[in-house]
């Protein structure tokens, strides 16, 4: 049984993500990116718009007052997307979009030509790999050659995209081509929330301020946006109407979030190899997530407070769940004799946390907020690889290979707590040769480490 739920609206989720410092709930930091494709986050904020439900949110208690997210990082993500000002808080030191290297944008057509029969309302999300969103009447499919040729010959004749002949296609300049009106679905919340009376002026001033107007010429309107835009706004037809009903009507929507207990984060039924732990259940819907990742999520509810310290000893080289991935593999290798420890499976690290031995072996390499093993080991294997040397790898290779063969950077890693010592030049050329060459040109790196 949960052992308290909460209530939330939408903007107060969408701030665990645009406002940290004021929220009390927290996501996972890299630990899984986000993988809802464009037409998931507009089927969900089409059932939003309708009223439907959307399902709660899982959460398990952490330290002093903050709650991790269990399950619904991608729902929380694409709330949160709609939420979201590029044009305002681009780069903000407040928010967690860091994560995401390219961040969507929604946009809303509100006088859409072009129908789906399954939506009623047609929110639009434009990505940095597709820069003009998708298709409308079949959002699964990217928009034609012939779209795609049209839409960047418009970009380009804007004289703010003008860089001299590289093209940096940014989002504060780009908008679903495959639309009549679109408009930033952010836009529509902030006029209607702030001035309900006078919503219609204050989303044409939004978009006169914002908007790179004069080169916005869809797939149905060539051009003239904002005398389109007054236009559909004075029009007072009963498809607007319905829009901003709805849109008027997100702030008494209610989401569950549900606190389950410990004790239903933990391992059960040992005696078989199935997986009937809450995350593997949880796993079975949406979009499954990895073993690494599972095996994190595992980890932070035996461990919650541990959920920094893991953060930090990857630095930005290696994910979280990579992270306990390798120093799982490292407690085991010293529980027997420095024997290879080959991959961990998500039943074998559940079995393992029943084991003492291994969860204190866990907790010595995690350590607390004044030492850690694990981060010492870590950044002496980053400081070999990116010596300043004239061998060195740069930063982006060593990323990829880390990424590519965690075989190579365990043994660099058992072979630090192994030897305890200051590292010539010769040997750290020599670690970088052997663990390149083997990751470019090795067939079976299991093997050779």
């Amino acid at each position: 049984m949960p052992e308290k739920s909460f209530i939330y609206n939408l903007p107060q989720i969408a701030s665990w993500q645009l406002d940290v410092k004021c929220s009390n709930v927290e996501l996972p930091a890299l630990q899984r990116g986000f993988v809802w494709r464009t037409s998931q986050i507009e089927s969900l904020w089409d059932s939003i718009l309708r009223g439907f439900p959307i399902g709660s949110f899982l959460l398990a208690k952490g330290d002093n007052i903050s709650y991790f997210l269990l399950d619904g990082q991608q729902r929380a993500t694409s709330i949160a997307l709609g939420y979201y000002n590029p044009w305002e808080i681009s780069g903000s030191s407040d928010s967690k979009f860091w994560s995401l290297k390219h961040i969507p944008i929604i946009w809303l057509d509100i006088n859409p030509e072009a129908k789906k029969d399954d939506h009623k309302f047609v929110p639009r999300v434009v990505t940095k790999s597709h820069p003009w969103g998708y298709q409308r009447v079949n959002h699964n499919e990217k928009l034609s050659v012939a779209d795609r040729r049209t839409a960047l010959k418009i970009f380009k004749e804007n004289p703010a995209n003008d860089t001299g002949g590289y093209i940096d296609i940014s989002p504060l300049n780009v908008f679903p081509y495959d639309a009549n009106i679109p408009v930033p679905l952010t836009f529509l919340i902030k006029a209607i929330a702030e001035n309900e009376l006078d919503w219609k002026e204050s989303l044409i001033d939004l978009c006169s301020k914002y908007l790179p107007v004069n080169h916005i010429k869809t797939k149905y309107n060539d051009g003239e946006y904002i005398e389109s835009l007054k236009a559909i706004m004075h029009n007072h037809d009963d498809a607007l109407q319905r829009i901003f009903l709805a849109i008027k009507a997100l702030k008494d929507i209610s989401i569950p979030g549900l606190v389950v207990d410990s004790a239903a984060l933990k391992t059960e039924d040992e005696g078989n190899n199935e997986d009937p732990t809450l995350f593997v259940r949880l796993n079975s819907m949406g979009t499954r997530i990895a073993g690494e990742e599972l095996i994190y999520s595992i980890y932070k509810a035996s461990f919650p407070n541990a959920k920094r310290l893991v953060e930090n000893i990857g630095e930005s080289f290696i994910a979280p769940s990579q992270v306990i991935s390798l120093v799982s593999r490292l407690a085991i290798s010293d529980l027997n004799n420095n024997a290879y420890p080959y991959p961990i499976s998500v039943n074998d690290f559940r079995k393992r946390l029943n084991d003492k031995n291994f969860r204190d072996k866990l907790n010595e390499y995690i350590g607390d907020n004044s030492q850690s093993k694990a981060s010492t080991i870590f950044s002496k294997a980053f400081d070999i690889l990116l010596t300043k040397q004239d061998y060195y790898l740069p930063p982006v290779l060593v990323k990829s290979l880390v990424r590519q063969s965690p075989e190579l950077f365990l043994m660099l890693l058992r072979w630090i707590t192994s030897n305890n010592k200051n590292y010539s030049n010769t040997e750290q050329r020599k670690i970088i040769g052997t663990m390149t060459a083997l990751n470019w040109f090795g067939r079976d790196n299991k093997k050779y480490v």
